[in-house]
């Protein structure tokens, strides 16, 4: 079962990396700063009697040069950013819905999963610059428990694997009929099936580059955390870990982070080396205020991770009127610095060359404004100041920022009332 906070699957971080190369730029506008418009926008489609609640939920979304493009349950489509009219659609086969998407493309390439009503056994890949199929193959599955209790918490009461597009890899883990985990790793160009493994202990968290494959491993009570070989699926190494570092996420491979699965508390972040010897330990809480979250999943949170750096979001405090974005050094496992200088509360963006970029969201009007924060002091300054009523403050959004236009889409779990799916912004020239 996979909780509403996610546009792919349930043990993958939301706002995982965004965008794309380009810089936040904008005309000038009010006070000396950039303005941004309206360019398009398109509705939130509204289910219709009999259909699922999630019938029209993002479920993955990539912006390139030309195009912005979304995956629902029954197609994947392309939006021409100049004007938002359709550039191309790729139908799921009758029958089946969308279960999941990798969240980031590799050189352009995306994996969709797909199935009948209760499995997710077919995954396909998708050329995002050609709008075309590239190939389909099978993949384990298990099939949904009868009588599966749904609230509106619930995406897909489907068991949904987690897949990954990395370097010329695409990397699935899920359940098989057994019950037991897999992880099987396909090529990118032709679908061949390179190698895989199950294990009937379970592996929590997982993520991949194009050199390796970092997850965790809990087996009774024994806890661990593995390195495997993404060519062969040797191990590499392998680290024993306490029951209060057993993992829940694997936000990043190089250098590996683990958010650790803390069910009385905000959790830790584990830092290892490339050997996988633990460096250090992070509490997921900064002067008495956590780790904003990214949905209704308690242990998903929006970060960005650049170099030896860890940038991450906090939540509300009562006191204050925004967030801050915290930057950790990963070599000391201090906190290098807070941001200062937010009009209204944050969320990130990208790292750019010049700075983090970020976009603010007023709580009362609904204006937005592109930010960018310095890397070596955490100083806001503004980029660009946007139109009112475009986006909920309160709510969770996938942004994405390219050559200085900004798209933001609704999350899955958007409440139904909304309106909008996708605004593009873009300076005024």
């Amino acid at each position: 079962m996979v909780l509403l906070v996610l546009a792919g699957a349930g043990i993958w971080v939301a706002a995982t990396q965004f965008g794309g190369d380009g810089g936040g730029g904008g005309g000038k506008g009010r006070g000396g700063i950039g303005t941004l418009k309206l360019a398009w926008s398109m509705d939130l489609k509204k289910p219709a009697e009999g259909e699922p609640n999630n019938a029209y939920a993002m479920l993955g979304s990539w912006m390139l040069d030309q195009t912005l493009v979304r995956a629902q349950h029954d197609k994947v489509t392309a939006f021409t950013l100049a004007d938002g009219k359709e550039a191309w659609s790729i139908p799921v086969p009758q029958g089946t819905t969308v279960c999941t998407t990798s969240p980031d493309p590799a050189d352009g390439v995306v994996a969709v999963v797909y199935g009948p009503k209760d499995r997710c056994d077919q995954m396909a890949t998708i050329d995002l610059n050609s709008g075309q199929r590239k190939w389909t193959v099978k993949i384990p599955f298990r099939v949904m428990e009868p009588d599966i209790p749904l609230s509106d918490m619930v995406l897909d009461p489907r068991p949904v694997p987690q897949v990954i597009t990395v370097g010329d890899s695409v990397l699935v883990y899920a359940e098989n009929k057994d019950y037991d985990r897999e992880i099987v790793v396909y090529s990118i160009t032709d679908g061949t099936r390179r190698w895989g493994t199950e294990d009937r202990c379970s592996f929590l968290g997982l993520n991949a580059d194009e050199k390796t494959v970092v997850v965790g491993q809990t087996c009774l009570d024994q806890y661990a955390v593995l390195g495997l070989d993404m060519a062969t699926g040797a191990e590499k190494w392998r680290t024993s870990l306490t029951k209060e570092q057993e993992v829940d996420r694997v936000l990043s491979v190089s250098p590996t982070i683990l958010a650790a699965d803390e069910a009385t508390g905000p959790g830790n972040l584990v830092v290892l080396d490339d050997a996988g010897k633990v460096m250090h330990t992070i509490p997921r809480i900064v002067d008495n205020v956590e780790f904003a979250k990214a949905g209704p999943d308690t242990f998903s949170f929006p970060y960005l991770v650049s170099d030896d750096t860890l940038y991450v979001q906090l939540d509300r405090k009562i006191d204050v009127s925004d967030g801050q974005i915290v930057a950790f050094d990963l070599k000391s496992g201090q906190v290098k610095w807070k941001s200062t200088g937010h009009t209204w509360k944050p969320t990130m963006i990208r790292i750019a060359d010049e700075g983090l970029l970020a976009l603010e969201a007023s709580p009362n009007d609904g204006s937005v404004r592109l930010v960018r924060v310095d890397l070596g002091s955490g100083k806001v300054s503004d980029v660009a100041q946007g139109p009112d009523g475009v986006i909920n403050a309160f709510d969770k959004y996938q942004m994405y920022e390219r050559n200085g236009t900004v798209a933001i889409m609704t999350a899955p779990w958007t409440p139904l009332e909304m309106e909008k799916a996708i605004w593009v912004l873009r300076p005024e020239s």
